[in-house]
């Protein structure tokens, strides 16, 4: 079957993006998620910043990952920077908690180009009937070399702007 240019010329293109199958990729942090566009910032039920970070293959499939930003639900995104390669030990030393990932200018300057390679599962929520994804990074050891260098984590004081 052939491309046609004409009618995707007069399309707004897909409506939806294309989900990442279960399995295990090596994706890339497109974007982080604050909060719908017209609303408040993602927060759990006991009040707690939340984030939603977007993992995106080489063929632009995503999935994402609903993040909270506490104490006690930190060890997720911990488990996230490790699989990306992050100087965790550093972060410790800085004094970076989970909640300074609610301030966009951080969680994107740390979080967005970092790569990783994740193992992807989809359930289908019995609240609502969707499919969610559950994202679990993977230790990956000298197995997985990224493809382009890892952003140097920023801190307070050398975000980049």
């Amino acid at each position: 079957m052939s491309y046609d240019w004409t009618k995707e010329a007069q399309s707004d293109g897909p409506t939806q993006t294309e989900k990442l199958p279960s399995g295990t990729h090596d994706v890339e942090i497109t974007r982080v998620v604050f909060g719908p566009k017209d609303g408040p910032p993602f927060a759990s039920r006991n009040g707690d910043p939340q984030i939603m970070v977007i993992f995106a293959d080489n063929e632009g499939r995503e999935a994402s990952q609903m993040v909270t930003l506490s104490r006690k639900a930190g060890w997720v995104l911990a488990k996230v920077l490790r699989a990306a390669d992050v100087h965790l030990s550093k972060m410790t030393a800085d004094g970076i908690k989970p909640a300074d990932f609610a301030n966009p200018q951080f969680a994107t300057a740390n979080l967005v180009s970092r790569r990783l390679r994740v193992r992807v599962e989809w359930a289908r929520s019995e609240r609502d009937g969707k499919d969610y994804a559950d994202v679990m990074p993977v230790a990956t050891g000298a197995a997985y070399q990224p493809q382009s260098p890892q952003p140097t984590p920023a801190t307070g004081d050398n975000i980049p702007i």
